[in-house]
């Protein structure tokens, strides 16, 4: 298995590649806390204490990324990356 610091660094051109900037900034916190946290920080769960943290609120956060689904998707989306 390798680290998941090493996962993110190898994965990173193809999460970014379909991505705009703002959603990079919040896929890049994502990643920061998923390097620390574990996986856990992947979790559906997760995603609007995610959004919170990052923005303070849910509805600041769909101000930055648009609407909910989204930015489901983008969070889906990138993890097939980390696992590919």
């Amino acid at each position: 298995p390798i680290s998941r610091v090493e996962r993110v660094t190898k994965a990173e051109d193809k999460i970014h590649a379909n991505l705009n900037d703002r959603q990079k900034e919040f896929i890049d916190f994502v990643l920061e806390r998923y390097a620390l946290g574990g996986v856990e920080e992947l979790d559906m769960d997760r995603l609007s204490d995610l959004i919170t943290l990052k923005y303070r609120t849910v509805s600041d956060g769909q101000k930055a990324l648009g609407d909910i689904d989204g930015i489901k998707n983008i969070f889906i989306g990138f993890q097939k990356h980390l696992y590919q």
